[in-house]
């Protein structure tokens, strides 16, 4: 089984109104939904791409020479737990992150269900920096967008449908996004337990937002950034060649992360915004040798921004940069890493399809409260808290045909 194609199906294909009795997802309806919402989620790109990836190796290294040649990139070095590139110094326009008094990581992680009406098919997207909000939907009797806020949930009407929130910060402030009619996707926001239109968002799909409610996202292709939630967007620059783009996450000292591509279907190469303006390259990380010939910078919190990438010959892996030092960590167990928090823990899926939480040495389990789906099994951390202690993500349901399960783990 592909994996990504797999997560990009899941993303793409619930059912818009799941039957009373337990159902497995039809794939054919799923993907021709998907086809025409194919901006509706991040891992839609992914898959795509990473279809494409292994043919487009041989150009990757002119692409990053390309990069590298009209925007400086900072270094990587090398640890015990993965292969990284080479070490170099750390740019001087980069900013200074706190390495220190990192608390031991969490032993046990405890799940308990999101409610979901009817007992159907839910699906979160992320949790804030406090851990007491979360944004996550249903789908019985269509497309159901929720906000989770310490136990309460609050139902939000959206116009359109296939609607939802990518990224919620510690002001209980969302940004999603829903479909309407022949206009395609719509920007949306949430504050104070209301909606609204983001300025400038027919066509655009915004996915992270900071704490100073800065945020980012793409619109045709090109990555952007609303400077507030009553702004218009703004272009963040690309380098010269790279037509292509995408800003998936802000940290809160307003650095953004994301990937650039020429827009020919190859590769992409994970790009990092910093606060001054100023773009550069990451580095391509390396696993057992082989560097990767498709990566993209995902989530960043404190400086550590996690993110995906491909292997000639392997499966998509996961990978951690360190805006702090320039060190880039390529992780074999760990398929994807959904997340990252201040102290670098990740949380994502293994190489055994379980959910996980680590710092890149040691894997924690998180608890499972439904049966394995043997067929297609994959439970996954999505989204965690700044301190780790709190954690929303998936868990298929054995019992039902594999519909999955949004839950939360509280850590310890």
């Amino acid at each position: 089984m592909n994996t990504e194609e797999e997560y990009g199906r899941r993303l793409l294909g619930p059912l818009v109104e799941e039957p009373t009795a337990p159902s497995r997802i039809d794939l054919s309806q799923a993907m021709t939904s998907g086809r025409r919402r194919r901006r509706t989620r991040q891992a839609v790109a992914t898959t795509g791409l990473l279809a494409v990836a292994t043919a487009a190796v041989i150009s990757l290294p002119m692409v990053i020479q390309r990069v590298s040649a009209n925007q400086a990139e900072p270094g990587a070095s090398g640890s015990a737990s993965a292969v990284a590139s080479p070490a170099v110094s750390p740019s001087p326009a980069a900013p200074r992150y706190d390495r220190g008094g990192a608390p031991a990581l969490p032993t046990a992680c405890k799940a308990t269900a999101f409610p979901s009406p009817g007992g159907g098919h839910s699906y979160v997207r992320a949790v804030d920096p406090t851990g007491h909000w979360a944004a996550y939907r249903t789908y019985i009797n269509g497309t159901n967008a929720k906000i989770w806020h310490d136990g309460k949930v609050d139902a939000v009407k959206m116009p359109g449908e296939d609607n939802g929130f990518e990224a919620i910060n510690s002001a209980g402030v969302a940004v999603g996004q829903t479909f309407v009619g022949e206009a395609g996707s719509n920007a949306m926001v949430y504050r104070d337990g209301g909606v609204a239109k983001l300025p400038g968002g027919v066509g655009a799909a915004p996915s992270g937002i900071n704490d100073d409610g800065v945020i980012v996202g793409e619109k045709d292709h090109k990555p952007i950034v609303w400077r507030a939630a009553t702004s218009r967007p703004e272009p963040l620059p690309m380098p010269e060649g790279f037509t292509w783009g995408q800003a998936n996450d802000i940290d809160d000292d307003g650095t953004i992360v994301g990937h650039v591509s020429d827009g020919t279907g190859g590769s992409r190469v994970a790009y990092v915004w910093l606060p001054s303006g100023k773009g550069k390259a990451l580095p391509a990380p390396v696993l057992d040798g082989v560097t990767a010939n498709d990566f993209d910078a995902r989530k960043v919190t404190n400086g550590w921004v996690s993110g995906y990438a491909t292997f000639a010959g392997k499966e998509a892996n996961s990978v951690r940069w360190d805006l702090a030092t320039g060190k880039v960590e390529a992780f074999a167990k760990l398929q994807w890493s959904n997340d990252v928090n201040a102290y670098g823990w990740m949380t994502g899926m293994s190489d055994k399809n379980r959910a996980v939480l680590t710092d890149g040495t040691t894997y924690v389990v998180l608890e499972e409260i439904f049966p394995i789906y043997q067929e297609y099994g994959m439970n996954f951390g999505e989204s965690m808290s700044d301190d780790g202690r709190v954690i929303v993500g998936q868990n298929d349901d054995g019992a039902h045909d594999g519909v999955q399960r949004a839950l939360l783990w509280r850590c310890s």
